[in-house]
């Protein structure tokens, strides 16, 4: 049988941030009712993940991608999230990205 998988590794150097987002509207998916999400310091498959989805299917994809790889979410939760709710996700999700 295959090693048991590892945790991810703690990032170093600069304390990491997070920031937590409430729903206004909660959604529903596998597990439950999903009421908030953290977001985090982006990982480079956090990235990998926004830049797939922006070359196959768009800027609003490319940040659904993202979100749901750096909040470790199923994509459907937040595919389903209501636009109020994904616009402040957004937002506070484009504060962790790497300045051009």
């Amino acid at each position: 049988p295959p090693p048991p998988a590892l945790p991810p590794p703690k990032q170093q150097g600069r304390e990491a941030r997070m920031t937590t987002i409430e729903f206004k509207f909660p959604v529903e998916g596998p597990g439950g009712t999903f009421r908030q999400l953290t977001l985090r310091r982006p990982r480079a498959k956090d990235l990998a993940a926004m830049t797939r989805a922006l070359k196959e299917q768009g800027d609003v994809q490319a940040m659904i991608a993202y979100v749901a790889s750096n909040a470790e979410l199923p994509l459907s939760v937040v595919e389903n999230m209501d636009a109020e709710d994904f616009k402040a996700v957004s937002e506070a999700a484009e504060d962790f990205l790497p300045q051009a």
